[in-house]
């Protein structure tokens, strides 16, 4: 549950919050390899974003 208090928090701390690009969104692509894992970084690069999250199997 969010409280008034967790509420405030959240929005104290939102725009220093890191944010990460996710290879899940791109599973499909990756797995037909129209976008590798350096089209990733390319991606999080060209959307500031702190970095790219890949789960290996």
């Amino acid at each position: 549950m969010v409280t008034i208090n967790n509420a405030r928090k959240i929005l104290q701390r939102v725009d220093t919050l890191p944010l990460y690009l996710h290879a899940y969104a791109f599973h499909l692509n990756m797995r037909l390899e129209r976008v590798l894992p350096a089209d990733l970084l390319d991606i999080a690069s060209e959307n500031n974003l702190r970095g790219v999250k890949i789960h290996v199997l």
